[in-house]
């Protein structure tokens, strides 16, 4: 199995953002209309994984772990698809008890995309200058 990338990379992609951005020109608002939406979205997603880890239902483990990774992928929020990645070929192939230690990575990981979302709301999504 693939282990989780360290915490010191971006959340999200700064590229993914700008090229949705450009290719929505004068419809800023549709991108905070997708954010607010994966934001809304991201509790009960969260809360339907646990659910599934706690009562040893891999089928809706690899369902609901699938659904958060196609809005992770949207946004370039590489790690977060990657533990979903991880947590949706768990539920493949049955209950395991890695997925409560990842099901904490995916908690902490989708708090970082949240707020980074949130920080891109009707803003260009330049990334900040090296240092």
């Amino acid at each position: 199995m693939r282990m989780a990338a360290p915490e010191n990379r971006v959340p999200v992609s700064f590229a993914r953002i700008d090229r949705l951005r450009d290719s929505m020109r004068g419809k800023e608002s549709l991108i905070d209309e997708l954010i607010d939406l994966f934001a809304a979205d991201l509790p009960k997603r969260l809360s339907a994984i646990a659910k599934a880890i706690e009562h040893d239902d891999p089928s809706a483990l690899a369902l609901q772990a699938h659904a958060l990774r196609g809005g992770a992928a949207n946004f370039g929020a590489d790690r977060l698809d990657e533990l979903c990645s991880i947590l949706e070929e768990i539920g493949r192939r049955g209950p395991h008890a890695e997925a409560s230690a990842i099901l904490s990575q995916l908690r902490a990981e989708s708090a970082r995309v949240r707020d980074a979302l949130g920080a891109l709301r009707s803003q260009p999504a330049q990334a900040p200058p090296a240092v």
